[in-house]
């Protein structure tokens, strides 16, 4: 068996679902969101867009925004070096859409890296995150810092 199939085998075998470590992290998570930001997260996937909170009122939305629907967030603005990490397991955000976000993201340097066996509460919990993904991170923000040093 080849190296990285090995290391995609181990990060499956780290995920969450097949850790003891599951149910304790499931009395916590989520933590700390409001009504709201669940309504606008299911607003988010039913509507397929990307926009403001949507008050489902003409009046309200009008108030809020100046207009009766709530804009959209305009991706193409924001003009940066980003890291998009996915898990190939990740239910709350298909290879699709992240793809789409990267498109939408076309004034920025993205960089995306689909972790095998993730999903998206292992980003944070998983044994192997410091290794397979904060590693990287942190190796990307140093070399930053010295492209931005050397200015």
């Amino acid at each position: 068996m080849a190296p990285e199939e090995e290391e995609q085998q181990e990060v499956a075998r780290d995920s969450l679902c097949t850790r003891s470590i599951l149910p304790r992290i499931l009395e916590t998570t989520p933590a700390g969101i409001s009504r709201g930001q669940l309504q606008h997260f299911g607003q988010l996937i039913n509507s397929g867009k990307f926009q403001q909170y949507d008050y489902r009122s003409p009046r309200l939305n009008t108030l809020r925004y100046g207009r009766t629907t709530p804009p959209s967030y305009q991706l193409a603005n924001v003009r940066l070096q980003l890291q998009i990490f996915h898990g190939s397991r990740d239910a709350l955000s298909s290879l699709a859409d992240v793809q789409r976000l990267v498109r939408e993201l076309r004034n920025s340097a993205t960089q995306m890296y689909q972790v095998p066996g993730y999903n998206n509460i292992d980003f944070l919990f998983a044994s192997s995150a410091p290794q397979v993904v904060f590693q990287r991170i942190i190796q990307q923000a140093w070399q930053l810092d010295m492209a931005l040093a050397a200015l």
